[in-house]
């Protein structure tokens, strides 16, 4: 499904995104890899604590950082209805901890 770099680059490229060398192939193997993890959240608790116990920390910054921009677009999700059962429990969510977050995504880089 999401095998085809080709696609990635073109809506990349149709959306104003620059992907550098590469990059396609790295997203969309990062996303083959996300939507295989949505199987197996036995490995959740597991892979959380790896990534807080062994990521440097300004990795894990990165990742809370691209974390509060998905909370930020589900909110968007959220005031424009494009969403539906299986995703309204993260786009409610995602509407508070964008509350208290004060609508700001994103983390400090230091």
């Amino acid at each position: 499904m999401f095998d085809e770099p080709d696609r990635i680059e073109r809506d990349a490229v149709i959306l104003g995104v620059h992907l550098f060398d590469g990059e396609a192939e790295k997203i969309s193997e990062l996303l083959f890899a996300l939507d295989k993890l949505g199987g197996c959240r036995n490995n959740f608790p597991f892979i959380a604590e790896l990534i807080s116990t062994y990521f440097h920390r300004t990795c894990q910054q990165g990742i809370f950082s691209f974390f509060t921009y998905l909370c930020a677009q589900w909110e968007k999700d959220l005031e424009n209805n494009n969403f539906d059962g299986r995703n309204s429990y993260t786009c409610n969510m995602s509407h508070k901890i964008m509350e208290i977050l004060e609508s700001s995504p994103g983390a400090p880089l230091i």
